[in-house]
């Protein structure tokens, strides 16, 4: 009886309960079906672990190329904390290019707050000092708001006024330095954001060398970063022209020197002249 029952084909309950014997083609389905469930999730398992690695693979490779920007870019600038100075906004420009350099996450307010009070020195690391021993440094939690306590403490009070004024001043400079001109200027402008396009041309116009200020006039820029960039293109294009020139006046002055040298006597070529 025990045999004849091993040997019997499974069985399931009918509705009836009952008992309905499963023929070789079903079993069979059903054993396929297992297995092909298995292999699924076997294949859902493989993609996952592989996507893992992936992933670790690549924050790896992040880190170390984060690690290699950061040493490229060197250390951050420093900033010392001149009361009433531009110098503080001159700062901070330079730290938001330097964090592009080293890559440091705009959105990471708590790693720029820390690179800025580590390259902090003399009067502005006393302010800091203060600030922590205070309190009002925890308040501080953003990068907006860090720029923010560091214009309102080293930046004039009346920032506009004092910007306006520096921007007369270099206006009335007649710096024959297009680029240097146009950086000071530059520095200057971001500390007047209420300004007209119009009157920040003009303003810069004025101060610019005569040929400049004729050819900027002439073509009547509608923004200043047209007249910026169309004056540094100038420029440059007229100075690297000049050096062509005085590089090759240089080698047509050396040419027949080398010639004259070439004909004297063997005697002097053998002994030249002692130089300095």
């Amino acid at each position: 009886a025990a045999a004849a029952a091993a040997a019997a084909p499974p069985q399931m309950p009918n509705h009836a309960g009952g008992a309905v014997a499963l023929d070789a083609p079903t079993l069979a389905l059903q054993a396929l079906t297992a297995m092909l469930a298995q292999q699924h999730l076997d294949s859902l398992a493989i993609r996952a672990e592989a996507a893992a690695s992936r992933a670790a693979q690549e924050a790896a490779s992040e880190l170390a190329l984060a690690q290699q920007c950061r040493a490229a870019a060197g250390p951050a600038p420093l900033f010392v904390g001149k009361p009433n100075d531009i110098e503080a906004h001159r700062w901070l420009i330079a730290l938001e290019r330097w964090f592009v350099s080293a890559r440091v996450d705009a959105n990471d307010d708590s790693s720029r707050i820390t690179n800025a009070v580590a390259s902090m020195r003399e009067a502005a690391q006393a302010w800091w000092a203060a600030e922590t021993t205070s309190g009002r440094a925890n308040a501080i939690t953003t990068w907006a708001q860090f720029a923010k306590a560091v214009k309102a403490h080293f930046l004039p009070m009346d920032t506009e006024r004092w910007a306006m004024q520096q921007r007369e001043r270099i206006t009335r400079a007649a710096i024959k330095d297009v680029a240097a001109y146009t950086a000071n200027y530059a520095e200057l402008d971001m500390l007047l954001p209420d300004e007209t396009e119009l009157s920040r041309v003009m303003a810069y116009e004025r101060g610019l060398p005569e040929h400049y200020r004729v050819k900027c006039a002439e073509r009547r820029f509608a923004t200043l970063a047209e007249a910026t960039t169309a004056m540094l293109a100038a420029w440059n294009a007229r100075e690297n022209a000049r050096g062509a020139h005085a590089a090759l006046g240089n080698t047509e002055t050396a040419e027949p020197a080398a010639g004259a040298a070439a004909s004297s006597s063997p005697s002097s070529a053998a002994f030249p002249a002692a130089s300095d």
